[in-house]
């Protein structure tokens, strides 16, 4: 399905783009970079709330998965649009960021993760 959903978009269905990467988020919660993909679906239809809304969320899955590298990159790409947004998610990275250097997790613990509500 993902080989699909990424089809859809590089021929701008974005519809049926969207669809695909909804169903595979649902099927698949743990995999981060698939909300990176919806995330792209809506930046090429100039859908900036809900870029920004799925770029929060794909920084929140990356932490999730001690991916700070990554989601530093989608603050950058979210910036450009919406410093607000943008500050947010500097905020969930440095949260998870200090919670592991002061040991109050542990690198892979799962029983931290950032809430995407």
């Amino acid at each position: 399905m993902l080989s699909e959903a990424r089809q859809a978009f590089e021929q701008r269905e974005f519809t049926t783009a969207e669809q695909k990467y909804l169903q595979l988020i649902a099927v698949l919660p743990e995999l981060p970079d698939v909300v990176g993909e919806l995330a792209n679906v809506y930046k090429a239809q100039h859908r900036i709330s809900d870029y920004v809304a799925e770029n929060t969320r794909f920084v929140k899955r990356l932490v999730n998965h001690n991916r700070f590298r990554e989601a530093w990159r989608v603050v950058s790409e979210t910036s450009s649009v919406n410093k607000n947004a943008a500050d947010k998610q500097r905020r969930i990275i440095n949260k998870k960021q200090q919670e592991l250097e002061t040991g109050e997790l542990k690198i892979g613990q799962r029983g931290a993760e950032i809430s995407e509500h």
